[in-house]
């Protein structure tokens, strides 16, 4: 599941991943070094179809609560949250 505020990216956003480094990441770099989590990005690009590309891995955790703290916290202008996981059975999607 992605989720992307569609507001402008924030000019020089310098938060930083748990890891205390800013890293900047494409979609299917983060879907293999991240398995079944929920990974904050801000400052995504998107392509002519609103989905993501790449963007600032800012928070990563199995916990969405985890993630969605860091959100409230970090507040940033242009995000995406995503799970890189499958579909739990008991969760129903609707797109």
């Amino acid at each position: 599941m992605i989720v992307v505020k569609p507001d402008q990216p924030e000019p020089g956003n310098e938060r930083q991943n748990r890891c205390g480094v800013k890293e900047v990441m494409t979609i299917a770099e983060v879907m293999s070094r991240f398995d079944s989590e929920w990974v904050l990005m801000a400052n995504v690009k998107t392509n002519d179809l609103h989905e993501v590309q790449e963007g600032e891995v800012i928070w990563h955790s199995k916990d969405r609560d985890d993630v969605d703290r860091k959100l409230l916290e970090a507040r940033p202008n242009r995000f995406a949250t995503i799970y890189t996981g499958p579909p739990p059975e008991h969760i129903a999607l609707n797109l």
